[in-house]
């Protein structure tokens, strides 16, 4: 399966930072951690597989160039601290308010909800879509981009992405680094799948105790040993 990253002509003549897998970007507060908890027989989320599992998933698309945001009462206000960064903001569309009235009641509509342009088009193989969701497990990033999944082996152009400002107000601004996670987006085959639902009973009952059991006895690393199978996003 290929996934490739397209710039869209007007960048070509700015040097950005390009999409990269997202096990390449784990931060650096993830690096640092060390897999044996403080408290004796735990482990840090350093050594939990689904955890790393998502937090390294498909790829990142990084901003572009340092960035300021400020709000203002009338709206959004990008700042600069050089000529040439004002040129650069002034020629380059990074950035557009997402109006209130298109999200009236949802959960997060008392936040300022601001769009990133996104200069990369994303191309798939055949049969399959992308998910465009928040960098997983990167809490400390000062935005949430709002989820979405896309038919990239069909839909040939780029994907903006809305996010949500939790802590940024009429008052305050915010400063972005070039580079920062903008989104991460994970491929993923269509396939019709089917649910259903049963109780734990005979056999199905005695898998579930097998592995538990088999758990219980040879614990440490358990599922990474065991059951973990690796994915690959180059």
């Amino acid at each position: 399966m290929n996934i490739k990253f397209h710039l869209v002509r007007e960048w070509e003549d700015l040097d950005i930072p390009s999409p990269f897998p997202a096990s390449k970007g784990v931060p650096s507060w993830m690096k640092h951690l060390t897999p044996e908890a403080e408290r004796e027989d735990y482990q840090t989320v350093k050594r939990c597989i689904p955890f790393l599992d998502a937090m390294t998933a498909g790829y990142i698309i990084p901003l572009p160039f340092d960035l300021t945001i400020a709000i203002t009462p009338t709206g959004n206000q990008l700042l600069w601290k050089s000529e040439e960064e004002k040129d650069r903001l002034s020629k380059y569309t990074i950035v557009e308010s997402h109006d209130s009235s298109q999200y009236p009641g949802a959960p997060f509509s008392q936040f300022k909800v601001i769009k990133f342009y996104n200069p990369w088009i994303v191309e798939t193989s055949p049969n399959t879509s992308c998910m465009f969701v928040p960098p997983l497990n990167r809490p400390e990033l000062p935005y949430v981009p709002l989820s979405g999944i896309v038919d990239t082996d069909q839909y040939f152009n780029t994907v903006n992405l809305p996010c949500v400002f939790p802590g940024l107000d009429v008052g305050h601004q915010i400063n972005l680094k070039m580079g920062t996670p903008m989104i991460q987006v994970i491929p993923f085959k269509r396939q019709e799948w089917k649910s259903s639902i049963t109780n734990l009973k005979e056999g199905v009952l005695t898998r579930a105790h097998e592995t538990r059991e088999d758990m219980r006895n040879d614990r440490k690393e358990w599922y990474r040993r065991k059951k973990w199978q690796k994915k690959s996003y180059r």
